[in-house]
């Protein structure tokens, strides 16, 4: 492998360090801390397009960041940026630079509610399995939700969003969507809200690469959720509903609305997460997808400096064409392990190996991908 052609072309400059440990700042700036992080990552993948041909290839991965955090009172602002920078030993032409921006913005008055403000960018540059294709694409998201309470526990919500998918890889077109929302809340105790919301979100699929199928629709989804502190112990979200969608070329589909998010600290060196999903989604490929994702996490501490962590995962996807005459079921069994270790306040190791067995019902989406990574990090 040939680390030189890694090419980093953009300097990455940051704010806001949700995945730095603060205590690692390595300066003050405009009233906030400033911190930094590096790693760099060498692995084997077994098949990096993702699909029934299993092309193989090592390759080595450059991720420096900036973040800046500040939290003043009732307002936290968090800005963070950097590059991943990836080079294959055989697969050159697959090599890529990918960069990333996010922002939120936070204000918490805490009885009265509270009001969130997300804006982001990322390149992203990877093997996509509803595409069964390595493919690249710029990611522009924001988000906005007010959660106001007009009594002592009840109020309203308000969200807000917007994304647009924009693919750079020649025969695939672009995603653009947008949300508009809100409902009800209702706050059990300073620690667990109760919500009934329900949103509006056009999608639309762009720069079409054909005319046998267009996905575009109208989605209307109805959702009752539970967030905060569910029991001793245990805290996220949970929420199920219903979600309708009508195309705009003829046609409707419509699922069970499903979002879990939950983490379990049972002992002091042991976490556990649960998360599960269950929703549409609008595909590159000018198909409509129906997405079930389900995934088991766990961490325990064996030492002070070292970590064992596990996953397993489910995902079952149904991918059609609308009205074209392409249909696609897809069911994916995933397993992931991983290691590390502190070596000190900065510097960090870590190995681990995932595992994927996708069975499709067309022979391009049969296939198993492993990949075998280790690395070191280090956070100043």
């Amino acid at each position: 492998m040939k680390l030189s052609k890694l090419h980093l072309t953009k300097a990455s400059l940051a704010v806001g360090a949700s995945f730095i440990p603060s205590a690692f700042g390595f300066t003050e700036f405009a009233r906030g801390n400033l911190v930094a992080n590096a790693s760099l990552v060498s692995s084997y993948d077994t098949n990096i397009f993702g699909n029934s041909s299993e092309v193989d290839d090592f390759n080595a991965t450059f991720s420096p960041g900036l973040s800046y955090l500040r939290d003043a009172g009732n307002l936290s602002v968090s800005i963070e940026s950097g590059v991943s920078a990836v080079s294959f030993a055989d697969s050159s032409s697959q090599d890529s630079v990918d960069p990333f921006l996010n922002t939120t913005l936070n204000l918490d008055r805490a009885e009265k509610g509270s009001a969130t403000v997300s804006l982001g960018y990322t390149r992203s540059t990877a093997a996509n399995n509803l595409l069964l294709a390595r493919t690249q694409s710029d990611e522009y998201r924001s988000s906005g939700r007010v959660n106001y309470f007009y009594s002592e526990k009840t109020g309203i919500r308000v969200d807000a969003n917007f994304r647009r998918s924009e693919y750079n890889t020649f025969g695939y077109n672009s995603i653009s969507s947008y949300g508009l929302g809100g409902g009800l809340i209702y706050r059990y105790s300073s620690k667990l809200t109760a919500s009934a919301t329900y949103d509006f979100s056009p999608e639309k699929a762009i720069n079409l690469a054909g005319p046998l199928s267009d996905p575009s629709s109208k989605n209307h989804r109805f959702a009752f959720g539970l967030e905060g502190q569910l029991a001793p112990k245990l805290n996220g979200s949970v929420s199920l509903g219903y979600a309708y969608r009508s195309f705009d070329l003829g046609g409707s589909d419509d699922t069970a609305l499903l979002g879990v998010d939950l983490l379990w600290n049972p002992v002091e060196k042991s976490s556990f997460t649960l998360s599960a999903s269950n929703n549409f989604d609008t595909t590159a490929g000018a198909e409509s997808a129906r997405i079930l994702d389900v995934s088991l996490g766990g961490r325990q501490a064996l030492t002070e400096k070292l970590v064992l962590g596990g996953s397993l995962g489910y995902q079952h996807s149904q991918i059609d064409q609308k009205p074209g005459p392409v249909s696609r079921s897809d069911d994916a069994y995933l397993l992931g392990v991983s290691l590390s270790y502190a070596l000190n306040d900065n510097w960090s190791t870590n190995a681990g190996i995932t595992h994927r067995l996708n069975k499709s019902s067309i022979a391009l989406g049969d296939y198993v991908r492993t990949v075998v990574s280790a690395g070191v990090n280090l956070s100043f």
